[in-house]
């Protein structure tokens, strides 16, 4: 599996040029378990009763998890900071439904992450110029989650499985 950086202007491109290859592409959900990416990144997930929430020990590329307060499901706890468990878990799916026929999966989506002290002062600037065009809104301050807002990044991931070439 392949995961990396795409810009919208491309992204049309890609998928042009995946499809061309023989890919589908699959569109999977933004959010997933903080004990898959542990399992991804090596980390050994422990129980923490001190930790407020479930992945915030977790640390992907360096930065915290993105959270979800209130998750829906215990195995939805927080934003992916990346396509691949999803991709995996796509993959085990679709091996498990049809083990002998190949698949070549891709997907272009975003990823969040929490923002570093350098993004989150962009963000407050972007925001504070966006509030002095409207003028109602000029003398307003930031509101406090406003700042810790994750930052989302457009990736590309995809996979494949079985032979390359069809058997003679």
């Amino acid at each position: 599996p392949k995961e990396g950086h795409v810009s919208l202007e491309d992204e049309v491109h890609l998928r042009d040029l995946a499809v061309y290859c023989g890919m589908d592409e699959v569109i999977t959900y933004s959010v997933t378990w903080s004990g898959e990416i542990a399992r991804l990144a090596g980390v050994k997930q422990v129980a923490n009763d001190e930790d407020p929430e479930p992945g915030a020990h977790l640390k992907f590329e360096g930065r915290p998890l993105v959270t979800i307060v209130n998750p829906v499901s215990s195995r939805q706890d927080v934003m992916r900071p990346t396509l691949l468990p999803n991709m995996m878990s796509t993959l085990r799916n679709n091996l498990k439904m049809q083990p002998e026929s190949p698949v070549r999966i891709f997907e272009l989506g975003k990823v969040y992450l929490t923002p570093t002290p350098e993004e989150s002062e962009e963000m407050r600037e972007a925001r504070r110029q966006g509030r002095g065009q409207c003028r109602r809104l000029q003398h307003w301050d930031l509101v406090q989650f406003e700042i810790l807002l994750s930052v989302r990044v457009r990736r590309r991931c995809g996979t494949s499985s079985g032979p390359r070439r069809p058997g003679s």
